[in-house]
């Protein structure tokens, strides 16, 4: 019974003075496939495994480069629905400018076609005012 005892505090000795090093990995993936060695595991597991998640993988790939392009074509829809509204508005202000000056009303009509004209030609200089201080504080912010 004391060999047993001794032969225990020799164990716990040991591992009290030796010292211990812990070993980590780590693996990081992105996109939608496995890695081979995962996706040959997945087949060893379950055959045809490999087939139906490259299949997924084709499949997804598809569906976002649809869904991209309906994005893209409501967005250049928007743009041009835009650009047609301001045309119009654009348009039916100086008429109504003119309309009103020849009317007997310089003043308003001038007003009101100058404003609409001004709204036209000056809306994308603003815009580009915008979108340059935008930038600059994005730029600023990034650093």
């Amino acid at each position: 019974m004391e060999g047993e005892h001794q032969s225990r505090e020799d164990v716990e000795r040991e591992n009290n003075s030796s010292s211990s090093q812990a070993v980590a990995y780590y693996q990081h993936k992105s996109g939608p496939l496995p890695s081979p060695e995962d996706l040959k595991g997945y087949e060893d597991v379950l055959p045809g495994a490999a087939e139906r998640i490259m299949k997924m993988a084709e499949e997804e790939s598809g569906h976002r480069r649809s869904s991209d392009k309906e994005i893209i074509r409501a967005e250049v829809g928007a743009q041009v629905r835009g650009q047609w509204l301001g045309f119009v508005l654009a348009f039916s202000g100086l008429i109504l400018g003119l309309g009103a000056a020849a009317f007997g009303a310089p003043v308003i009509g001038s007003s009101v076609s100058v404003i609409s004209l001004a709204g036209a030609f000056g809306s994308p200089w603003l815009r580009l005012f915008f979108a340059k201080g935008n930038n600059a504080e994005n730029e600023s912010g990034d650093s």
